[in-house]
């Protein structure tokens, strides 16, 4: 298995995104900007100018948290137990949580306004690249909540979330893992990172030992994951409930 610095850089994802941990930090200022701007916003969605500006004024800090999310995304993909990393990965998730948490009143708001208000918007030129929003929020009045649950509904979310962390962990560096051994008795290391391309070797033998490596791995934890598997369909169940969803 190749190290990325042997790697053709052709080859290579971008991961300088952000060149320098200054940048990063400029990025995540980005967040605690939209957390305290966007409750600016709240009963306000009822004038027009009010309600394009808010979608429109804050896209640069937008597309700066995607982007870092990206970036942290491909770090994790390249080397999943780099411990810088995985506190990249907790901040992160930690500052959209609030930033979610934030903007909880949005959506209810939105889905609130008449629905002949919400086609004069629709009418307005303004509205471009907006109309799925705007349409989006007539077709499911119906599954409106209300802030309070909304709010609710969002923290919960956080902590129901922990199951796809707990995965990762359990791929990478928590679970005791056998090493795989090429047909020339070579050993590799195996993780959620080098899984994918151990088993498209073309030697049958690695192919093999990586599978069994990653899956036995996880046969340790049947019952666990198993559990966390159910977990995140009655999650999924309750939440679609709580929206009046039939299914």
């Amino acid at each position: 298995m190749k190290k990325r610095s042997e790697i053709d850089e052709k080859y290579k994802w971008d991961l300088d995104l952000f060149k320098t941990d200054a940048e990063i930090e400029d990025a995540f200022k980005a967040f605690d900007y939209l957390t305290k701007v966007i409750p600016t916003y709240y009963g306000k969605f009822c004038d027009k100018d009010k309600f394009f500006e808010f979608h429109r004024k804050y896209k640069k800090e937008q597309i700066l948290i995607g982007k870092l999310g990206f970036f942290i995304g491909n770090l994790y993909s390249v080397d999943s137990s780099n411990t810088k990393i995985l506190k990249l990965i907790d901040r992160y998730n930690v500052a959209n949580t609030k930033l979610n948490q934030a903007s909880s009143f949005v959506s209810p708001q939105i889905d609130d306004l008449p629905v002949d208000y919400l086609e004069e918007l629709l009418k307005d030129k303004r509205s471009k690249d907006l109309d799925n929003t705007i349409k989006d929020a007539i077709k499911n009045k119906k599954h409106k909540l209300d802030e309070k649950t909304s709010e609710i509904k969002s923290k919960l979310s956080n902590s129901f979330g922990d199951s796809s962390t707990i995965h990762g962990l359990l791929s990478s560096s928590e679970k005791k893992k056998k090493k795989a051994i090429d047909s020339e008795g070579k050993e590799y290391d195996v993780s959620s990172s080098t899984y994918s391309s151990l088993v498209s070797s073309k030697d049958r033998k690695l192919r093999e030992t990586s599978f069994n490596s990653l899956m036995n791995g996880f046969a340790q934890f049947n019952k666990t994951l198993a559990e966390l598997y159910l977990a995140e369909i009655k999650k999924e169940k309750d939440f679609n409930a709580l929206e009046n969803y039939k299914n």
